[in-house]
């Protein structure tokens, strides 16, 4: 189950981030100031949607046949073995194929955490910086760059995403 937890963590930061880069692209959209920014914010945005795919189908509507049109990702084969294995009080050992199943997802769950690492702290760090740049850039003499995301001017990413 900690990989579960850690999966879900994974999405939830990974949903507020793509929130936040949603807000900056409506706040800056067509201010030619912002526009490299918006463009880096554009590929950091599909790369934390391709890492949140590994996981779940991000294309899911809610509709009746959703979860029949593609594949189950890594959180839905994650929960299925921990209730076929059952991890919370089984009464018998995991099976030796459970156990090799298991093996196979840690493997891509590994991976796509790896991802999830390379964008945050290789990708994102000089991404705000560049935002921060082309707010104070933005600013006329005398007056303050333009706010924040999270102090009047949008949303905020959780503080361990900057």
């Amino acid at each position: 189950h900690d990989q579960l937890d850690r999966l879900a963590e994974v999405v939830d930061e990974l949903e507020w981030l793509r929130f936040e880069i949603e807000a900056l692209e409506q706040r800056y959209a067509g201010d030619s100031r912002f526009e490299a920014v918006l463009e880096s914010a554009g590929e950091i945005a599909g790369t934390a949607l391709a890492i949140e795919g590994r996981f779940f189908d991000v294309g899911l509507t809610g509709a009746r046949e959703d979860a029949f049109r593609a594949p189950i990702r890594l959180y839905g084969r994650l929960g299925a073995l921990a209730n076929d294995a059952g991890w919370d009080g089984a009464d018998f050992r995991p099976t030796d194929a459970q156990r090799e199943v298991h093996r196979i997802l840690t493997e891509r769950f590994d991976a796509a955490e790896g991802e999830y690492r390379r964008l945050t702290e290789e990708l994102l760090p000089p991404f705000w910086r560049s935002l921060a740049e082309a707010r104070a850039a933005g600013a006329r003499p005398g007056e303050r760059p333009p706010a924040s995301p999270g102090a009047g001017g949008g949303p905020a990413a959780p503080p361990r995403l900057r």
